[in-house]
């Protein structure tokens, strides 16, 4: 008989172990969706399981499967508001994940991460974007506190406006954002975060921090009036944990640009 591969846990002493602790949700999405709507599998078994809308299909992935979006077909994984899918409610965190444009970069802002504080476009909670401000090619993180909007972007060293120095398309990329909740401080790491606007910092001013029940989704944002925010691209390796993690292990991630399978 088969065996359910996330009931297949790894011991404590497996390669990734260490770097696993306080790990609440971890989307491989190496699932076989090659038709119809799949769900996306936590792989934690703590059921923070992703919801397909409109055939979120299978591709080669950095490591195994990835997922492809396609925003023509309004694409997204998404589940209903957990305490695990919280990013504002005063613990620390971490998000890391891989990328990849298949196509030109986008002109105009596309959604790889969103979570609403309530209803769509009430008020933010966090948004991951890919955007575009003139020749520079960003992936951008912005919260909401209050109604002050704090954002922290992450880019190759495109600031000066030559083309070959842009962040590449039909390649991997790797990014990760953190959140010290006692600081209030937001950093982020684009790859290596070797070369200048590979690395950034920042830190959220006074006021109450937009949390609530919106729904957690991959490659949308939702609005009430105007045209949601879809994503064309694929996105592979998506973790979050409850702490920040250190540089080493944000190295342990990128892994020389290979990454790594967390279930190891």
């Amino acid at each position: 008989m088969a065996m359910n591969n996330r009931l297949m846990r790894p011991r404590a002493s497996s390669k990734f172990a260490a770097i696993r602790k306080d790990l609440v949700a971890y989307w491989p999405l190496n699932e076989d969706a090659t038709s119809g709507d799949v769900t996306a599998e936590d792989w934690t078994g703590r059921g923070n399981n992703l919801t397909s809308t409109n055939s979120v299909l299978s591709i080669a992935g950095k490591t195994g499967n990835a997922r492809s979006f396609v925003a023509g077909n309004s694409e997204y994984l998404d589940s209903a508001d957990r305490a695990d899918l919280r990013f504002m409610d005063g613990r620390s965190w971490t998000i890391a994940l891989w990328f990849y444009v298949p196509t030109s970069w986008p002109g105009s802002e596309q959604n790889l991460i969103s979570r609403d504080a309530v209803t769509p476009n009430s008020s933010r909670e966090i948004s991951f974007e890919l955007r575009t401000a003139g020749p520079e090619r960003r992936v951008f993180l912005e919260v909401n506190p209050g109604n002050a909007l704090t954002g922290l972007t992450a880019f190759v060293s495109d600031v000066d406006g030559v083309t070959g120095n842009r962040l590449p398309v039909n390649t991997w990329h790797f990014v990760a954002f953190t959140y010290n909740a006692s600081t209030r401080g937001l950093a982020a790491r684009l790859n290596a975060g070797t070369q200048s606007g590979q690395s950034a910092t920042n830190t959220i001013g006074a006021g109450t921090l937009n949390s609530g029940t919106g729904r957690f989704t991959l490659g949308r944002r939702p609005f009430l009036a105007a045209p949601d925010q879809y994503l064309t691209g694929y996105l592979d390796e998506i973790a979050k944990w409850d702490r920040v993690l250190s540089s080493s292990e944000l190295d342990t991630l990128w892994n020389g640009g290979a990454g790594i399978d967390l279930r190891k």
